[in-house]
């Protein structure tokens, strides 16, 4: 089938943000063939300059961006919460989305997805070699970060993957209590499925996977929009597909405006030039909460952490009692509370959600502030007159920034002398990845959130993401006998996972310090709006309530 380029399409006008208001939720615009007008909803979204990646394996992306374009076989379902027009994803249901339905071997080890009849927007029906291919491509291009990801669920497509027939595929895992972290990624943004046939049509020796083609070319996925228009820095436009699997969706277009700074695009959505506006401080999120016609959502869990790491390489945090000292020398609800604006919450010192079913929280160590339990914990590791440490973050991010003064201040009376080191933000990330750092305040949002994601997520042997460098045996036979387990959402899964969860915090690598509200306000005009594991607007799932 034909492909269409973005060189063979209209280019769109910029829009200006002084002209915002003119694409604001409805629009009539002729038609060319006809004289009747026809009634076009839009939506205009203000996104912070976070690059325009147009596929997943490319390295830095835009995932919002690519979930419009692209498809994954499950979907997580949506819940109404008590806030009009406000929505949560279900994390732990799983709804056919390019397969139709999916069934499960007695042992737990064999899933087999039987796929749908969804078309790509170059007009070519899914496959089993579209699945089986993109999984290669996940695992074979270098900029890709699925192999550290996706283990121990996924680690070898090659041998995992079969193609039963040409609309059957069968996925094999190692470990039965490993089947709902796969379902959850396989409704994730690691597990979009290409067009193999386009892609593999426009690859080249030096470009196997057509990856550099795919950031020119972005239309090649399964998913409800098209894009029609961008310029990196700028602005994009997606225009709805009306032979998407699941159905037109409700808005025709979605604008997004490039608005780098967080405090215009809080200025730019109180003026109601603008539906939804994203990345916004948590001082700003907090202001307008209170602004009529526009919601700001709160979600009763939220999976974005912001989490200091002990890097345990080096002194003086190779020693664990060091590190259970800090633990009692953050400041947790004073962080909460004034960098975060309230808006961030704390369920316990652990990093498994507690709304996980067959959650078990029993005996897990208890991380809160008390001074002198910290300096009791640094006399009994040999450090009676304290000690002095550097704390790293990235100059680009001003909540750690403020975070790390709040430890600072705090951490003095109990025995702590705390240097911050603030560095640009390439270099934050290539020294976290490195692990050259002391210790260092990131964020976390795991995308699947079942207990053997979260609890590898930062720990991984050799994985980039462990941050401080810390690799315990105990805590891994901990987790290979919890994924045994089949029933991961019963008590003895609960249980299994508490005796995983407790030795981490024992140990005490990394502090989550705060889970932090999403930072968007929405037009009262707009329904639809859905917290999501990957923290992305579903463009497919908004409409227009006026």
């Amino acid at each position: 089938m034909p492909f269409r380029s973005p060189s063979r399409r209209r280019r769109l006008v910029p829009l200006a943000l002084a002209a915002a208001s003119a694409l604001l939720l409805t629009a009539c615009s002729p038609s060319a063939n006809s004289s009747t007008p026809v009634e076009e909803t839009s939506v205009t979204i203000l996104q912070a300059d976070i690059g325009m990646g147009l596929i997943k394996e490319a390295g830095p992306n835009n995932t919002e961006f690519l979930g419009a374009t692209q498809g994954t076989l499950l979907r997580k379902p949506y819940t109404e919460t008590d806030v009009a027009g406000v929505f949560e994803q279900d994390p732990y249901t799983y709804d056919g989305y390019l397969a139709d339905s999916y069934e499960v071997s007695d042992d737990g080890l064999v899933y087999t997805f039987h796929l749908s009849d969804a078309i790509s927007a170059a007009g070519n029906e899914i496959t089993a070699d579209d699945v089986i291919w993109s999984f290669e491509l996940k695992f074979g291009a270098e900029t890709s970060t699925a192999r550290g990801a996706m283990n121990p669920v996924i680690t070898d497509p090659a041998s995992q993957f079969e193609k039963i027939d040409d609309k059957t595929v069968s996925i094999t895992l190692t470990s039965p209590g490993l089947g709902t972290t796969l379902l959850s990624m396989l409704s994730d943004a690691l597990a979009f499925v290409y067009d193999s046939t386009v892609m593999q049509e426009a690859a080249t020796p030096d470009d196997p996977y057509a990856i550099g083609w795919a950031q020119e070319n972005p239309n090649y996925g399964f998913g409800p929009y098209e894009i029609v228009d961008w310029e990196v820095g700028s602005h994009a436009r997606f225009e709805a597909r009306e032979d998407w699997v699941l159905g037109v969706p409700d808005v025709d277009v979605v604008n997004v405006q490039v608005v780098p700074d967080a405090g215009t695009r809080a200025t730019t959505i109180r003026g109601g030039d603008a539906d939804i506006a994203e990345g916004l401080s948590p001082t700003d999120a907090a202001d307008l909460s209170s602004s009529d016609g526009l919601v700001v959502p709160t979600v009763a869990s939220p999976n974005t952490s912001q989490v200091l790491s002990l890097v345990t390489n080096k002194a003086p945090f190779d020693n664990p009692v060091v590190r259970e000292a800090v633990t009692h020398a953050v400041p947790f609800d004073d962080i909460i509370d004034n960098v975060f604006q309230g808006r961030a919450v704390r369920h316990g010192s652990g990093i498994v959600f507690t709304n996980t079913p067959g959650y078990d929280g029993s005996g897990l160590p208890e991380y809160e502030y008390d001074p002198e339990a910290a300096k009791a914990l640094l006399a009994q590791a040999g450090y009676p007159d304290g000690l002095s440490f550097t704390l790293t973050v990235s100059a680009a991010d001003a909540d750690s920034q403020a975070t790390a003064v709040q430890i600072q201040t705090a951490a003095r009376p109990a025995g702590f002398d705390v240097q911050i080191e603030s560095v640009p933000g390439a270099d934050f990330h290539t020294g976290r990845y490195a692990k050259i750092w002391q210790s260092l305040i990131s964020v976390q949002a795991p995308w699947a959130i079942t207990p053997i994601y979260t609890l590898n997520l930062q720990t991984g042997v050799d994985s980039q993401n462990n941050m401080s460098d810390w690799e315990d045996q105990t805590f891994y036979d901990a987790l290979t006998a919890s994924a045994a387990v089949i029933d991961q959402g019963s008590a003895e899964a609960g249980a299994s996972w508490n005796a995983a969860e407790k030795r981490l915090l024992e140990e005490a690598p990394f502090i989550q310090i705060a889970q932090v509200q999403p930072g968007v306000a929405i037009s009262d005009r707009v329904s639809g709006w859905a917290w999501r594991t990957d923290n992305t607007i579903d463009y497919a799932h908004l409409s227009i309530t006026e």
